[in-house]
C-alpha cells in the first residue's frame, strides 16, 4: 500500500513538474531531476506522461515569439492597469469559509470565461488539423512539422496573445 502511495506522489510530482518546466529534464530542479528521470525511465504512465508533455513542448517551439520591445510594451501595459485598477482590501476581517458563492452577477465574468473556453475546446476537438496532430504526437509518429507549425500559427495567433486576453 504504501509503495502504491508512494508511486502516486511521485506521479504527482512529475505531473506539477512537467507542468512548470516542460519534458527537458535539465530545466528540472536538480533536487528532483534524478529521482524522477530514474522514475519516468521505469514507469510505464510517468513514460506517457513525458511523451505527452514532450509533443506540448515541441506543438510550442512552433509558437511566434514576441519582440523584446512589444515585451516591454506588453509588461508597461499590465502595470499600468494594475496601477489603476488595485485589488480591493476590506478594513474588516476577511472570513475564514464564505456562506456561499455571491450572486450570478458577482460570477458572470467567471460563468463567461469558462463558458467560453468550453467553446474553444470544442471546436478545437472538432478541427480535423488539432486533432490529426494531436494524435499523431501523442502516437509519437509526428515527422514532419508542417502540421505543427499550421495550428500554432493558424487563424491569426498573432492577434490571439496574452494581452489581448487581459
Amino acid at each position: 500500500m504504501s509503495e502504491a502511495r508512494d508511486q502516486g506522489e511521485t506521479l504527482e510530482l512529475l505531473g506539477a513538474t512537467l507542468d512548470t518546466y516542460g519534458a527537458d529534464a535539465s530545466r528540472w530542479p536538480p533536487r528532483v531531476q534524478a529521482r524522477l528521470t530514474a522514475f519516468a525511465a521505469s514507469n510505464a504512465t510517468a513514460k506517457r506522461l513525458v511523451a505527452e508533455a514532450q509533443a506540448l513542448d515541441k506543438v510550442l517551439g512552433f509558437a511566434p515569439k514576441l519582440s523584446d520591445a512589444r515585451q516591454a510594451d506588453l509588461l508597461e501595459r499590465i502595470v499600468a492597469r494594475a496601477s489603476h485598477h488595485p485589488r480591493m482590501v476590506a478594513d474588516r476581517a476577511v472570513p475564514a469559509v464564505r456562506p456561499h458563492f455571491g450572486s450570478v452577477r458577482a460570477n458572470a465574468a467567471s460563468v463567461a470565461a469558462l463558458a467560453a473556453s468550453l467553446v474553444l475546446g470544442i471546436f478545437a476537438g472538432q478541427n480535423t488539423t488539432v486533432g490529426s496532430l494531436a494524435n499523431a504526437m501523442i502516437e509519437g509518429t509526428v515527422t514532419n512539422s508542417a502540421a505543427a507549425q499550421q495550428v500554432a500559427q493558424s487563424d491569426g495567433a498573432d492577434s490571439l496573445l496574452d494581452e489581448d486576453l487581459l
